[in-house]
């Protein structure tokens, strides 16, 4: 685990020193747009692994392809006037293309089209716009589809607890389209199997705000025997709170895949988490963006899936060995 985050960071350091130094080739369409321009890379924070891995992947992108690439984020996922004052500095800096996790996407729409007026190209990834008029104002989204993403929850705590089975639920901020779509898809399968949704309550996708989440409901339903939580910060701050509360037997579910919760599904802690694909994301991202600048416009699909699956203690450490063998690629390839 320790390898892993050195990997991390040393790899987010050094493509991102590349990256941001280094200028387009003078043959390629986009630098004869704009030579000065970047591609901005607006994340809903950059406090947590997960975020760091899509800038990993993304640097990796814009190195191979010799563009510049700023990576910029809020301090929490919460910060939504954050998030929208970041996209409006990059489009006044004179960024010349967007790729976009969206904290709340129905509060961007101002600044999205504010981006399509100036014919910025923008790609979603993790989290989508939501209605299709807001959808016109994006080229594609790339990412997990957190609905069906959060059916596989479903089927997993279907298959893992018996019916009757009372479950809490620790979600990211309330509002939150990506998270909303994790809840009721891992609803829709679950509770037709006989699983019992108590409660839901909001922990901003804080670890530490999980912490007390978790030990307040604990208190109010004592009967739980387990906790789905719809990012990983909040299952090992959900651990933490049972651990505290000598309730180890609960059976804990996390969505995303970072690595601190691999580690703690390797430890026993944990039991699975609903893996996404970080890397690739943002690898994609600039793949798209870059294309969609030399071509002029966007071709492909409105929307871009990439595969998902959950992971618990049987395919934890094949997963991680997986994720840092790109890391270590990544650094390679300079």
């Amino acid at each position: 685990m320790k390898k892993f985050l050195v990997l991390l960071i040393a790899v987010v350091m050094l493509l991102s020193l590349i990256a941001c130094a280094r200028q387009p080739d003078g043959g390629t369409p986009a630098a004869d747009k704009k030579s000065d321009g970047y591609i901005a890379v607006v994340l809903m924070a950059l406090n947590q692994d997960y975020w760091h891995i899509i800038e990993a992947g993304a640097n990796m992108a814009a190195n191979e392809l010799g563009v510049e690439i700023k990576v910029v984020g809020p301090k929490e996922e919460t910060d939504v006037a954050g998030q929208i004052s970041l996209l409006e500095d990059s489009i006044n800096a004179g960024c010349i293309a967007i790729a976009l996790a969206p904290t709340e996407p129905s509060s961007l729409v101002p600044v999205l089209q504010t981006a399509q007026k100036q014919g910025i190209p923008v790609v979603m990834i993790d989290s989508d716009i939501e209605g299709d008029d807001q959808k016109s104002l994006r080229d594609t989204f790339i990412g997990t589809s957190e609905y069906d993403g959060g059916k596989l929850v479903g089927e997993y705590l279907a298959a893992n607890l018996p019916t009757g089975a009372k479950v809490g639920i620790v979600r990211g901020p309330l509002g939150a389209a990506s998270h909303n779509m994790r809840v009721d898809g891992a609803m829709e399968v679950a509770v037709p199997a006989g699983i019992e949704f108590v409660d839901t309550q909001s922990a901003d996708s804080d670890r530490g705000k999980a912490v007390t989440v978790t030990e307040n409901m604990l208190e109010a339903h004592p009967d739980i025997s387990a906790l789905y939580c719809t990012n990983d910060e909040m299952a090992v701050g959900a651990y933490q709170a049972c651990e505290s509360k000598n309730r180890t037997d609960i059976l804990i579910v996390g969505f995303d895949g970072a690595p601190d919760c691999l580690q703690s599904i390797l430890d026993g802690k944990v039991s699975a988490t609903l893996a996404q694909s970080p890397f690739e994301m943002g690898y994609q991202s600039i793949q798209v963006l870059v294309d969609t600048l030399n071509n002029g416009e966007y071709t492909g699909d409105a929307i871009m899936y990439i595969p998902c699956s959950v992971i618990d203690n049987s395919t934890a450490q094949e997963y991680l060995d997986t994720l840092s063998k790109k890391i270590e690629e990544a650094l390679n390839s300079n």
